[in-house]
């Protein structure tokens, strides 16, 4: 059985009210890591053959920016905002105003799911063009 991705969502969240910085830090590095895993579970559902090296992450995030689809499309700048957000929250030594950022991560994240889940997933034939 596959793992399920947006469990990194509920560890995010719980690791989040915990309040400290790293935890914060924490919630929005597992954050976007249950939307990369997600998105990419997805492609790979749908036949998408991606090599699983260092560029995954622009793969999964190429072929959501340049798909013909338009919920892709509108999932992507989603995706964007956290995968910077997780650079940030992993590599820059000063962030400010985690609490805020964490709530922008949160929804951000949340938003994508129900992309995914409204729209993305009843459609997935047409992923393709089938």
């Amino acid at each position: 059985m596959e793992f399920d991705w947006r469990l990194y969502f509920s560890l995010a969240s719980e690791l989040a009210a915990e309040g400290t910085e790293q935890a914060y830090r924490a919630a929005i590095s597992r954050a976007y890591y249950a939307v990369f895993g997600t998105a990419r579970q997805l492609l790979e559902q749908q036949g998408y053959h991606l090599t699983h090296t260092a560029g995954i992450h622009h793969q999964v995030w190429y072929i959501y920016r340049t798909s013909h689809h338009r919920e892709m499309q509108r999932a992507y700048p989603l995706a964007a905002y956290l995968r910077d957000l997780r650079n940030q929250a992993d590599y820059d030594p000063v962030m400010i105003n985690l609490p805020n950022i964490w709530e922008n991560v949160y929804h951000k994240a949340y938003s994508f799911f129900s992309i995914v889940d409204e729209r993305l997933k009843p459609q997935v034939k047409s992923l393709h063009g089938d």
